[in-house]
């Protein structure tokens, strides 16, 4: 990394925060860069405030950066969640784009369809969050990480069949902060019909990474790892979770590649909550903070966005610059690292 300034912590309320007169200088490094920053702030944070993050019965989502967490809301539960989703598009009359009639909308790209929750229901999912996240996944997050973790946004999503494979439904990673973990919360069953997630752990990316294939351009990804996208290696190894409605995956977005796989027949649906590294606990910063900002439309410009500020707001537009292909993410990010080695 290169040299930073004398970076000091204030109080805001029970948060701490980087202080304002040092973000400028910050937020010009490389937004890779940056995002390592702040997380190394959190995890020095942490030690001096909890110690030495807890040590995981399993290893599995520390060494291959995805995990099943099996039964985190009842299934019947989880099917009433999906049919509430249903009413919204139901009332939405199943238009395209923005339909303004005043208590719901849904935002589609053919085959994903981003819920929009009215405010007034928002605490139907918000409310579920203690039990996604209990204390074992909490522990499990923080061992990850080596820091505390804030839930920066959530989704919810339903999945349809289409002709043709959208990005999503391709090979890739996530370009944001390599501190983002995402959970997805199945309210239907994932399997080869209803629609899954396909993922390579750690180890595997980053062998394909070293061949090239890492942050690629939108119009890049390919559905099939090939022998020059893998380097001519072995066969990696795909994790595709069978997840019963309620269950959820767990998975270091930007360091493990991942694809969705189309539902056969009917849909899927999934409540999707974005991590980040954080200076307090999730919940001290919830009570300070509040929820209204959580259970957004779409998802959040994360690569470009200003960690050390509350919201984690987008500094400006980068996804045209992506697309074109003038984005170059630095190797250590590319090859799944935090931070430089």
């Amino acid at each position: 990394m290169p040299p930073l300034p004398d970076i000091q912590l204030i109080r805001e309320g029970r948060i701490w925060r980087v202080d304002p007169q040092v973000v400028p200088q910050l937020m010009d490094l490389e937004p890779m860069v940056r995002h390592a920053v702040h997380h190394r702030i959190c995890q020095n944070v942490y030690r001096q405030t909890k110690g030495t993050p807890p040590e995981p019965t399993d290893r599995t989502f520390i060494e291959k950066g995805v995990v099943t967490l099996p039964a985190r809301i009842p299934a019947p539960l989880a099917a009433k969640l999906s049919a509430f989703g249903t009413e919204i598009l139901r009332a939405t009359g199943q238009a395209r784009g923005l339909p303004d009639i005043g208590h719901a909308e849904f935002r589609t790209d053919d085959a994903n369809t981003t819920i929009v929750v009215p405010p007034a229901m928002h605490s139907v999912f918000l409310d579920l969050l203690p039990a996604i996240i209990d204390p074992g996944v909490e522990n499990l997050i923080e061992s990850y990480l080596g820091s505390f973790f804030r839930i920066d946004h959530c989704a919810l999503y339903r999945t349809q069949r289409t002709e043709a494979p959208l990005v999503s439904f391709l090979w890739h990673r996530d370009l944001a902060s390599m501190g983002q973990v995402h959970i997805m919360l199945y309210l239907t069953p994932s399997g080869d019909d209803s629609g899954a997630t396909d993922f390579i752990p750690i180890e595997d990316t980053r062998r394909i990474a070293k061949a090239g294939y890492a942050f690629v351009n939108m119009d890049e990804r390919v559905i099939d790892l090939d022998d020059e996208t893998r380097g001519g290696g072995a066969q990696p190894e795909i994790v595709r979770p069978r997840l019963a409605a309620g269950d959820a995956a767990m998975f270091g977005a930007t360091r493990v590649l991942h694809r969705g796989i189309q539902p056969r027949r009917g849909f899927r649906d999934v409540f999707l909550m974005v991590l980040l590294p954080s200076t307090v606990p999730w919940q001290v910063e919830l009570a300070e903070l509040g929820r209204d900002h959580l259970l957004i439309p779409s998802d959040k410009e994360a690569y470009m966005s200003n960690p050390f500020v509350a919201f984690n707001p987008t500094h400006r537009d980068y996804m045209g610059g992506f697309r074109q292909g003038t984005i170059t993410p630095p190797r250590w990010s590319e090859l799944g690292y935090f931070w430089p080695p």
